[in-house]
């Protein structure tokens, strides 16, 4: 059987790429009295994230997704600006934890995304389940090859000259691929509207 909170679980090279980040943040000179950051945005809680899907019709669920999709965006901004703020001020020491809260945060959009692939096969409906399991496992590698994008862009700020022809190339790559994830997840979800629109005119 499989486990239910298995997509939660961020992949081995998000792990990497954060803690690769994380390191060249400790990398950084030492912490020194700054001014007071900006308030940004307040971050969610994994309890404001959490949604419940059971009861839900299959139109209501198809909305679940598209949802998401905007939340994961959301986050990995929110994710990007706190980074930043913490490379401004050369707080190493903030990174781990802050690494833990938002690996927390996509986890529990991601298994919001399981369970309504589990409750949409329940209803037999396997095409869009199947759907919804492709904008998953997209918006997992997109997550992850933002934050080896992330990381390159600091290096490149920091690099010496003789490496930067090789960051600009490994940069140029990653934008590559994530564009790749994005079309992946626009025809995926485009589809998805679609059923979801045949659906609600079903319920009429």
């Amino acid at each position: 059987d499989r486990d239910p909170n298995a997509c939660a679980r961020p992949s081995s090279s998000t792990a990497a790429s954060m803690a690769s980040a994380g390191s060249m943040l400790a990398g950084s000179a030492p912490a020194r009295p700054q001014p007071e950051l900006a308030p940004i945005d307040p971050t969610p809680s994994v309890e404001d994230l959490t949604v419940d899907v059971e009861g839900k019709t299959a139109f209501a669920l198809c909305r679940v997704v598209q949802k998401a999709s905007e939340v994961f965006l959301m986050l990995s901004e929110l994710f990007e600006s706190r980074f930043g703020d913490l490379v401004t001020v050369g707080d190493a020491a903030a990174y781990g934890p802050l690494v833990e809260e938002f690996k927390a945060l996509f986890g529990t959009v991601a298994a919001n995304l399981q369970r309504v692939q589990t409750a949409l096969e329940q209803q037999v409906l396997p095409l869009l389940a199947t759907m919804v399991r492709t904008v998953e496992r997209a918006e997992g590698r997109r997550l992850t090859i933002e934050l080896e994008r992330q990381g390159l862009r600091q290096r490149l700020s920091r690099g010496e000259e003789e490496e930067q022809a090789a960051l600009r190339v490994r940069l140029q790559t990653t934008r590559e691929a994530q564009q790749a994830c994005i079309d992946e997840i626009r025809e995926a979800l485009d589809e998805l509207r679609a059923e979801a629109a045949d659906l609600d005119d079903d319920d009429e």
